[in-house]
């Protein structure tokens, strides 16, 4: 796993006033917290499009030339698990059919500007998953979800000493 520490220079408008999607970027469209994490991580690395393409987690990957997914406080693993509702049959189909090798975790003080990444590979990841994530309610499948949790030193710690 390696860490990689820098501060935001993506440019976005903050809106509290519009529904889950509150930041604007010089493109017109509003993003929720993990798709600015996922346009901040591109920018970084200059490959930021003014699109980030909604390809499922089993056909594709949020950055295709380094099959990397990006996640964050909040996101869910995936959906659509061919029917399967136990969980941990849901992240055995997930890891053997996820598109992507390798994983980054975003943690983002929008106060600060600091953005701190963790790059870990699948079975680093896999991991991850299994330490802080819980099940619960999907709102847009109205099924139930596999979710990361917030933030914390714990989640934190975990990271960094995996990174020594």
């Amino acid at each position: 796993m390696k860490k990689i520490t820098y501060i935001n220079t993506l440019p976005y408008t903050f809106n509290k006033k519009h529904p889950v999607a509150h930041y604007l970027l010089e493109d017109g469209v509003y993003r929720n917290h993990g798709e600015i994490c996922e346009s901040i991580v591109k920018h970084h690395l200059g490959l930021f499009t003014t699109v980030n393409k909604n390809t499922s987690w089993n056909n594709g990957s949020d950055i295709e030339t380094l099959r990397t997914s990006v996640k964050s406080r909040g996101a869910c693993i995936g959906r659509n698990f061919n029917g399967i509702h136990d969980p941990n049959k849901q992240l055995a189909y997930y890891f053997k059919n996820v598109a992507s090798s390798n994983f980054i975790w975003v943690i983002w003080n929008e106060k600060t500007g600091e953005v701190v990444e963790f790059w870990m590979n699948k079975r680093e990841f896999g991991a991850f998953v299994r330490e802080f994530t819980y099940y619960a309610r999907d709102s847009k499948m109205k099924d139930l979800a596999i979710r990361f949790r917030q933030d914390t030193k714990k989640m934190r710690n975990w990271l960094e000493v995996r990174c020594a």
